[in-house]
């Protein structure tokens, strides 16, 4: 399960950020995470000669977390962090809920 759901608009200033109500204890941790995902988010942006492929897949992972980034057309990045230790969230399936 998703633990927390992010937009952020292309200047990088968050619109939009949800942690999942059990998880609030740990909010200023996973806010931390998602702003290490978005550097990695923006160098993978950086990085790219051509059009990068919208779905950037995992971003970065560490000991409680791990986090997916997709990319809209008009640079709105999308973040999704679920626990580290979560088997049920996998690359293919946030891969699906990208292609929707």
């Amino acid at each position: 399960m998703a633990i927390c759901l992010a937009i952020i608009d292309k200047g990088s200033t968050p619109l939009y950020v949800n942690v999942c109500e059990k998880e609030r204890s740990q909010e200023f941790d996973i806010h931390m995470f998602l702003y290490c995902s978005l550097d990695i988010v923006d160098e993978k942006i950086d990085g790219a000669s051509r059009s990068p492929e919208l779905f950037l897949g995992p971003l970065i992972s560490d000991q409680k977390y791990k986090s997916f980034g997709y990319i809209t057309n008009t640079k709105l990045k999308m973040l999704v962090v679920s626990e580290i230790g979560n088997t049920s969230l996998k690359d293919q399936d946030v891969r699906a809920v990208s292609d929707l």
